[in-house]
């Protein structure tokens, strides 16, 4: 999940807010005696990195809207919000380092993509206008579209797959919305021609992470052999993304952010014996699987002697 959340960090602008006490105003006069009421302090937002533009305001208050519906009562977002950041800036430190630079316009570029994707959505959804206006657009184009989607998907803050969901279906919809879009009101959610197929990358390797999360998002704890595998298997699609010259500098680097995390975890397991354990133990894996999966020969035999003292230690 956390993954998803860093490499979309580069495509959806956040407008940062601050807290400000705020000091009860006013007095109270009673029998000729002014009394001072107690201070009472509450907490403000202040954008410190306020809309730019009437587009900006726009789109920034209807992303505000879904944002304020979440609750954060384990400080889990907080969290996952100080890790992002954290590895977003790590990331275009070493891919700067590598000669991968995002200039500042493709950063802009970037940012407003899914402002754009996710903000039209919810207007089309919360407006019954432009519900209809976008049902009669749709029928004349539906020859144009490969299958019977009718609708727009609306990204729920809470849910990681509705990220994906709403990205694809405007990229279905994409002659549709650039029909919906030319409306004077609509402008500001309009892609440019350099938006649209940095958004059908960005699709594709959100597809990428799409079963992963699937499975670390269930209910019950996925099973080792089944888990590292797949996760194995992640990051070594997103290292070959981040590693290709030919895709745009703002897409390698979000990609290795999600290289960087994936890093993390590679760590965490290292440090757990039980996760190596339980791959050998696996009668369609065992020690051939960390061979085929690039560990050295060397490592091999210290997995092997691992697994070996461990079965003498309790059986």
């Amino acid at each position: 999940l956390i993954s998803c959340k860093i490499i979309i960090s580069f495509f959806f602008k956040q407008y940062k807010k601050k807290k400000q006490p705020k000091v009860q105003n006013g007095s109270k006069r009673k029998n000729g005696v002014t009394h001072m009421p107690a201070i009472e302090l509450v907490e403000v937002d202040i954008a410190t990195d306020g809309p730019e533009s009437t587009e900006d305001a726009e789109l920034a208050s209807l992303l505000e809207e879904d944002e304020s519906q979440l609750e954060d009562t384990c400080g889990q977002a907080a969290h996952d919000t100080e890790v992002t950041n954290t590895t977003r800036v790590k990331a275009i430190w070493e891919m700067r380092e590598k000669g991968v630079i995002i200039t500042d316009e493709q950063n802009k570029e970037a940012l407003g993509i899914f402002p754009k994707v996710a903000g039209l959505a919810k207007k089309v959804h919360d407006s019954m206008t432009l519900g209809k206006q976008f049902v009669r657009l749709r029928a004349a184009n539906a020859h144009h579209l490969d299958g019977d989607k009718e609708t727009l998907d609306w990204r729920v803050p809470t849910r990681w797959n509705s990220d994906l969901a709403c990205l694809d279906a405007h990229l279905y919809f994409e002659k549709v919305i650039k029909q919906l879009t030319v409306a004077a009101e609509l402008k500001s959610f309009q892609l440019t021609d350099g938006q649209w197929p940095l958004a059908g990358t960005l699709a594709d390797i959100l597809l990428l992470l799409s079963d992963p999360t699937k499975l670390f998002s269930r209910a019950e704890v996925p099973l080792i052999p089944n888990s590292v595998p797949m996760f194995t298997r992640l990051e070594g699609g997103l290292c070959s993304v981040s590693n290709d010259a030919e895709l745009p500098p703002v897409i390698r680097v979000a990609v290795y952010a999600g290289v960087l995390l994936s890093e993390k975890y590679y760590d965490v397991m290292d440090e757990c014996e039980v996760y190596r354990i339980t791959i050998v133990m696996s009668p369609d894996k065992k020690l051939q699987w960390f061979t085929a999966n690039g560990y050295s020969s060397a490592v091999v035999a210290q997995i092997r002697a691992l697994v070996v003292s461990w079965w003498q230690e309790n059986y």
